[in-house]
């Protein structure tokens, strides 16, 4: 059964699928970033490693995820945040996608394992539990709370590995959730179909402070050439490589640099004007930005259109705030926003989307007016309303 219990304004526990400073900035970090800013305390779960991870320790994210695994809780501010270690953690692979061990890997977590590691912060309960990964959903049974929110910035279905009993796990913690949080509104719609009892649509934002501070160029454009095309996020199988390297190859007087990771990146050829330069920390994301002449959103609508058609990219709104015109594959979300200085190309046409782009100057008071009210900050305070929780 759900606890409740009433406590004094302050903390919120939250249960996150990306880890907390890794270099893809999703909204939940935002989110976390924001309710810090506005006092509240938070502790941050991320998912589970496990002695599988270190088969793939060759990948930077991982290895920062088991590092993380072996450490207490590491402090940023009022925000707390750990990587529970695991014998088993779940996964689409035989034994590991059983219903058990979905709902069970805390209990084959190594010690300190996730309830172990609250006890040691000094949480007992909570005003607000956040779960944005079903893998937590057990939280609700171990950590007494006053509103259980859980967030969906994503059609998890549509993911590849995602097994039943993950999708399971999900439609019940949607079910459970005091409101389901969607980031658009194929999202909502999605939510009131698995039978939440309250959904409310909460859109990504963007520190706009952030992209807008001037910024010197990064090293690395010393040597990339303008103007340049570019690409910041994960590069996972919905990103469209095979529209990337048509670009590349069809303007030969464009830089198209990729900043990610994933397994798209081993999919783009090797060509003299397509710089693939890895992960980057949050913060030099701006840099590149700045100093770039477009924003490119390149998703392959066409062979990942459920998945697509309900995201709700916060690099749209990142490019905007750093002054660039984006170019972007046409899907729902893009068309409702009908965003200033953003290019949608038709399916097969994303070079000619490009090169509209680059020949946009951008309205500053229009983008200004476009990205008014749409803050992280703005948005923690909509997430509080929604959860009927003061600010």
């Amino acid at each position: 059964p759900r606890q409740e219990v009433s406590v004094s304004a302050g903390l919120v526990v939250m249960g996150c699928g990306t880890r907390y400073g890794s270099s893809v900035r999703v909204g939940s970090q935002c989110l976390a970033d924001a309710l810090a800013a506005m006092d509240w305390r938070i502790a941050y779960f991320s998912n589970p490693v496990s002695p599988l991870h270190l088969l793939a320790c060759r990948d930077r994210e991982v290895r920062q995820r088991i590092r993380a695994g072996f450490q207490p809780w590491k402090r940023h501010g009022s925000i707390i945040s750990t990587v529970p270690v695991a014998l088993l953690a779940p996964r689409r692979l035989p034994l590991l996608s059983s219903p058990w061990l979905a709902r069970n890997w805390q209990r084959l977590a190594l010690p300190p394992g996730p309830r172990s590691r609250l006890r040691r912060a000094g949480v007992k309960q909570c005003d607000l539990l956040y779960v944005d990964s079903p893998l937590f959903a057990f939280l609700a049974d171990e950590v007494p709370h006053r509103r259980l929110v859980y967030r969906m910035a994503d059609v998890l279905t549509a993911f590849p590995g995602v097994s039943p009993a993950l999708a399971e796990l999900e439609s019940d913690l949607v079910r459970r959730a005091h409101v389901a949080v969607a980031s658009s509104a194929a999202l909502v719609e999605r939510a009131q179909r698995l039978g939440a009892r309250r959904s409310v649509l909460l859109p990504n934002g963007v520190e706009t402070e952030r992209f807008r501070i001037p910024r010197p160029p990064p090293p690395e454009y010393a040597w990339i050439p303008t103007p340049r095309a570019v690409f910041v996020g994960s590069l996972g199988e919905w990103f469209d490589h095979q529209s990337v390297t048509a670009l590349a190859r069809a303007r030969p007087d464009l830089s198209v640099v990729i900043i990610g990771a994933g397994p798209a990146l081993s999919k783009l050829p090797r060509l003299p004007n397509l710089f693939l330069l890895g992960s980057r920390v949050p913060d030099d994301v701006p840099a590149f930005l700045q100093h770039a002449a477009v924003g490119l959103i390149p998703f392959a609508v066409e062979r990942h259109r459920e998945l697509i058609e309900a995201a709700h990219p916060v690099k749209l709104f990142e490019y905007l705030a750093a002054g660039l015109p984006v170019a972007a594959a046409r899907w729902r979300t893009l068309v409702e926003l009908s965003a200033p200085a953003t290019i949608l190309a038709e399916p097969g046409d994303f070079t000619a989307a490009v090169a509209q782009a680059l020949a946009c100057k951008p309205d500053t008071e229009r983008v200004a007016s476009f990205l008014a009210g749409r803050s992280w900050a703005a948005r923690a305070t909509d997430l509080l309303a929604a959860c009927a929780l003061p600010a």
